[in-house]
C-alpha cells in the first residue's frame, strides 16, 4: 500500500513539474507584446542598431527582463516615445511588460495592469539642470501630472497613449518627481 502511494505521489510531483514546465514555456514563449488598452502598442515599430540594443539590454539586468519578458524579439519590436534632448525616448515592450529607455537610463513596468494606469522615464538633463524624458499610458489617461519636491508641476496631455517631458518644462532635475494620471 505504502509502495502504491509513494508512486502515485511521484507521478503527481511529475505531472505538476510537467504542467509548470509546460505552461512556463507558452508564457515565456509568447513574444513581445503589449495589452490592448495600452495605445503605444500602434506605434510603429523602429529598427535599433546593434550597438543599440546591446546598450539598452545591458541597462535592462537579466532578473528584470526576466520579470517582463524583455527578450531577443523584444529589441524588434522597439517602439520610438519621443525625441527628446538627450536623444531618442525608446519602448521595449516583453511579453509581461515593457521597458522604456533614454541615454543610460530605464524604467520597467507592466502598463494597462490592474492599477498600474502608466509607465514613465525621466533623466535629468546635465546641460540645462532639468529633467527629460517621457511614457506612455493607458488609454483611460487624459493626462499625466508631473510634480517635483519643490511643488513645481506640469501637466502633460498623452496623444497616441504617450507624453514627453521637455526640458522646457522646468522640472528640477535635483528634485524627485512624482507622476499621477488623470483619467478620462
Amino acid at each position: 500500500m505504502s509502495r502504491r502511494f509513494v508512486s502515485g505521489a511521484v507521478i503527481a510531483a511529475i505531472s505538476a513539474l510537467a504542467f509548470t514546465a509546460t505552461s512556463f514555456a507558452v508564457r515565456a514563449g509568447s513574444g513581445p507584446a503589449l495589452p490592448p488598452d495600452v495605445p503605444a502598442a500602434n506605434l510603429p515599430t523602429v529598427a535599433l542598431t546593434d550597438a543599440q540594443k546591446v546598450a539598452i539590454s545591458d541597462e535592462i539586468q537579466a532578473p528584470v527582463a526576466t520579470r517582463f519578458g524583455i527578450g531577443a524579439d523584444s529589441f524588434n519590436a522597439a517602439r520610438l516615445v519621443a525625441s527628446t534632448s538627450l536623444g531618442p525616448l525608446y519602448l521595449i515592450p516583453g511579453s509581461s511588460g515593457a521597458c522604456l529607455a533614454l541615454a543610460n537610463a530605464v524604467s520597467c513596468g507592466d502598463p494597462g495592469a490592474t492599477g498600474v494606469p502608466l509607465l514613465a522615464l525621466a533623466v535629468s538633463d546635465g546641460s540645462s539642470g532639468f529633467w527629460v524624458g517621457g511614457g506612455i499610458a493607458t488609454a483611460a489617461t487624459a493626462a499625466v501630472t508631473v510634480r517635483d519636491r519643490s511643488g513645481h508641476s506640469q501637466r502633460f496631455a498623452t496623444a497616441g497613449g504617450v507624453f514627453a517631458i521637455p526640458a522646457s518644462a522646468g522640472l528640477n532635475a535635483q528634485d524627485p518627481l512624482v507622476f499621477e494620471a488623470e483619467s478620462r
